[in-house]
């Protein structure tokens, strides 16, 4: 999964920056700890995702990425970009019944890197294979990243994950009263097919200086249409504000929208969860 982030004025020249991200099926054995060495070591994925992506990254994100697959980039415009290797939280990932305390210290040093983002006023994007509370995910690994994203809540202004090829949100609650909304991360589908879905991508608009996200535009195309290697037709699907009714896509507004579907319309409700990702 690769996260692309445009930043410009109109009819300049846009700086482009692409974060790529591992998946999990990148390795087999599974993601090993980074001590293990010897043939059941999967330092390889990560010495191969540097050949090739490691000039776009600064030395110290390098450095964790051959750890761990995870780092950080700081964008000219004080926005953090944190990617992470959820992929090692795998329930099927054996490596964690030997070594189950915080695999290559992930979620430390990510503990550690919001809270230098927050002294130094940076807001957070987070990059994520595996979306938070995936049930292919181990439950203390998901406890304890909630405790994580709710503690910095005020620094993270968005969160983006893969691995499920569905268009999915998955909406954070404070601990202590679950009527308030803590974060948000969006799944944006997948480019490649899947059981009863075409393929589809996001344009994700954010405002500058809080960066959160403001609205998205979702495209597809059906890939019945495609006739002898013919260019796929892309098609906007919808826009996320105007489909779902929102006035906002700051959390709260998307907690309340999600609260009136299942208490007051579930026909409104259903409509969605069938239409929308696979309407061609």
């Amino acid at each position: 999964m690769v996260l692309i982030f445009r930043e410009g004025i109109s009819g300049r020249q846009a700086n482009v920056f692409e974060f790529p991200n591992s998946s999990r099926f990148d390795a087999f054995p599974r993601f090993s700890p980074y001590f293990v060495q010897g043939p059941t070591s999967t330092s390889w994925v990560y010495e191969s995702f540097i050949q090739y992506w490691g000039w776009s990254l600064p030395e110290s994100a390098r450095q964790t990425f051959l750890k761990g697959g995870y780092y950080s980039f700081l964008t000219e415009k004080n926005l953090r970009i944190i990617v992470l290797n959820t992929n090692v939280y795998q329930k099927l990932n054996w490596w964690n019944v030997l070594y189950p305390v915080d695999p290559n210290d992930q979620l430390s040093w990510l503990a550690s890197t919001l809270l230098e983002a927050e002294k130094n006023n940076e807001k957070v994007h987070i990059l994520s294979h595996i979306p938070p509370g995936s049930e292919d995910t181990m439950q203390v690994f998901q406890r304890e990243y909630r405790k994580i994203i709710n503690r910095f809540e005020h620094t993270i202004a968005a969160e983006f994950n893969g691995h499920t090829h569905y268009e999915d949100i998955t909406i954070f609650y404070d601990k202590n009263n679950s009527s308030r909304a803590t974060n948000v991360a969006y799944n944006g589908g997948s480019i490649t097919s899947y059981y009863n879905v075409n393929p589809n991508y996001r344009l994700y608009k954010v405002a500058r200086g809080t960066w959160e996200v403001t609205d998205f535009d979702s495209y597809t195309y059906n890939i019945s249409s495609i006739v002898n290697d013919s260019e796929p037709d892309w098609i906007k699907l919808y826009s996320f504000k105007e489909e779902y009714g929102l006035e906002s896509t700051r959390p709260k507004f998307q907690l309340s929208r999600v609260d009136t579907w299942v208490a007051v319309s579930g026909d409104e409700y259903f409509e969605h969860l069938t239409r929308v990702p696979i309407k061609s």
